[in-house]
C-alpha cells in the first residue's frame, strides 16, 4: 500500500498524487493507493495519520513538502519505508514568517497559522536513523527550499538530485516507476529515475 502525504495548503487532488493514483490504476493496483486529507492542524494530522496506519499493512509512504516532514516522523516511528520529494526541514523555523492568515489552494478553506501550530511541528521533529528506509527525489531549482538543507538532512539515505525544475518536482511522472519498485509494486526497469547531466 502506498500512503501519499500531501504538503502545506495542498490536497488529495494535487498534481502528484492524481499522477500516483492514475499509474496504480493503469497497472491494476489501485486498491493499493491512499491519500488522506490531512487537516491544517499539525496534532490532528499525525493523530489522524497514526490510526490509517494502524489498520494497514506494508505500507510506504510518499510525503511531499510538508507531506515528507510528517513521512520521516512516521517512517522513524514505524520502521516504514519512506520516499520523500521535495521535504521540508525543519519547518516549525521555515513557516514562522508564514504565521497568520492562510488558504489551501485546492479547496479555498481559509485557516489562520499559529505559534502552537509551529510547536506542535517541533515537537515531532526527529534525527533520521533509519537510512535504508528512504528514496529522496530534490530538485535544485526549488523556489520555496533549498534543496541541499534536504541533502544534508537525509545524508547517507538514496538521494537522487536533479538540476532545475521547482518545488512541485517537475520530473515525478518520468520517476513513477521508481518509485513503485521502491514500495515494492513495479518495476523500473522500463523507465529509470535518474538525475540529468
Amino acid at each position: 500500500m502506498i500512503v501519499y502525504l500531501h504538503g502545506f495548503n495542498s490536497s488529495p487532488d494535487s498534481v502528484k498524487a492524481r499522477q500516483l493514483q492514475n499509474i496504480l490504476e493503469q497497472t491494476g493496483q489501485g486498491n493499493q493507493f491512499c491519500c488522506p486529507s490531512l487537516p491544517f492542524d499539525p496534532e490532528q494530522s499525525i493523530k489522524k495519520l497514526g490510526m490509517l496506519l494502524d489498520e494497514i499493512e506494508n505500507v510506504t509512504l510518499v510525503g511531499s513538502s510538508l507531506g515528507g516532514y510528517f513521512a520521516t516522523w512516521l517512517a522513524e516511528q514505524r520502521n516504514l519505508r519512506a520516499i520523500l520529494i521535495n521535504p521540508v526541514v525543519s519547518p516549525a523555523t521555515r513557516f514562522k514568517p508564514l504565521l497568520g492568515l492562510q488558504q489551501n489552494l485546492y479547496n479555498g478553506e481559509k485557516w489562520v497559522l499559529t505559534q502552537s501550530h509551529l510547536d506542535a511541528l517541533l515537537k515531532i521533529d526527529t534525527p533520521v536513523t533509519r537510512l535504508r528506509n528512504y528514496l529522496l527525489l530534490l530538485e535544485t531549482g526549488d523556489e520555496i527550499l533549498d534543496w541541499q538543507d534536504a541533502a544534508r538532512h537525509y545524508h547517507g539515505a538514496e538521494q537522487k538530485i536533479f538540476p532545475g525544475g521547482n518545488h512541485a518536482f517537475t520530473r515525478f511522472q518520468a520517476c513513477l516507476p521508481q518509485i513503485l519498485a521502491f514500495a515494492g509494486l513495479a518495476s523500473s526497469a522500463n523507465i529509470p529515475c535518474n538525475p540529468i547531466d
